[in-house]
């Protein structure tokens, strides 16, 4: 898959379609890990914020861990969400106060290539020339991935959360922290997340058709492999990376580390990228100590 498809890939599951990592490898592969404190449980499953039906159920092993949990714990707690209060914040953050436009501010090239995008859609460019590039980046994401059948309803984390009758429900960030990270990002840097996506479209979207299928198989080494290549093939997406998913790495670790020092199961679901490489929650977490085990063996 040429330079940036893969970069796209990881873009959109990352934020509601894809995942990304960092470029450092683990040899591990796994979806699921038990991880052990001695006197507490942390059960990790990396996921996909999208999908189908036909994800489900899992294997035996995980619907077993996740019965046996004490609570659940996801990247933001989506069932205190308020939904008129995350829309708010979002237009408060992602639109523009000072009259900017995206056609202002995109290369011309790119700004053709998302005009045409949204014309696939059936979609006008002029509602959306108020937003800053990184929502509308995320909002042409979640459009086109909607657009192939995959739906945020039938994404892991809110499959667990449905089924979170009598657990108590826990968030790694809240939705203001995760909005905030795009927010921050310098205007280059969210350029680039839209030109990540709009490189090529076709082959963009063949690749999350096949990165679904390989969750589907709980096959850790192909996405992980899938993931690291957009990474080293594309090095100018370094910074930002380590913003969005590095430095939260070692936020969620330190949550984790608290759980693990008590006496409580906890079943975590995070992005599948948060696991993976000498920077991702299991290395992390065997650095302080823990010991990390697949859970599919």
């Amino acid at each position: 898959m040429p330079r940036g498809t893969r970069a796209a890939c990881a873009w959109a599951l990352l934020v509601s379609v894809c995942l990304l990592a960092p470029p450092a490898l683990a040899r591990d592969e796994s979806l699921f890990w038990k991880v052990e404190s001695g006197t507490a449980v942390v059960y990790l499953l990396g996921s996909i914020h999208v999908g189908t039906p036909e994800l489900y159920p899992f294997p035996e092993v995980v619907e077993q861990a996740f019965a046996a949990s004490d609570r659940l714990v996801l990247e933001v707690d989506v069932t205190e969400l308020d939904q008129a209060q995350v829309g708010a914040l979002t237009l408060r953050l992602g639109l523009a106060t000072d009259g900017t436009t995206l056609q202002a501010l995109l290369p011309a090239e790119l700004y053709a290539a998302a005009e045409a995008e949204m014309r696939r859609l059936g979609l006008a460019m002029a509602p959306f020339q108020v937003m800053k590039p990184w929502l509308f980046a995320l909002t042409l994401m979640q459009l086109g991935t909607e657009r192939q059948g995959f739906a945020a309803e039938q994404g892991v984390d809110l499959h667990f959360a449905r089924r979170a009758t009598g657990k108590q429900v826990l968030g790694l960030e809240t939705i203001d922290e995760q909005l905030g990270l795009f927010d921050n990002l310098t205007t280059a840097q969210q350029i680039l997340l839209l030109q990540n996506y709009l490189h090529d479209l076709r082959r963009t979207r063949e690749g999350i058709e096949q990165l679904v299928a390989a969750y589907r198989r709980l096959d850790a080494a192909w996405i992980r492999d899938f993931l690291f290549e957009s990474l080293q093939e594309d090095p100018a997406n370094a910074a930002l990376y380590d913003i969005v998913l590095d430095q939260r790495n070692l936020r969620m670790a330190a949550k984790l580390d608290s759980m693990l020092r008590g006496e409580d199961t906890h079943f975590v679901v995070v992005g599948a990228a948060h696991l993976f490489g000498d920077q991702g929650l299991v290395a992390l977490l065997r650095q302080r100590g823990y010991e990390a085990t697949d859970g599919l063996e």
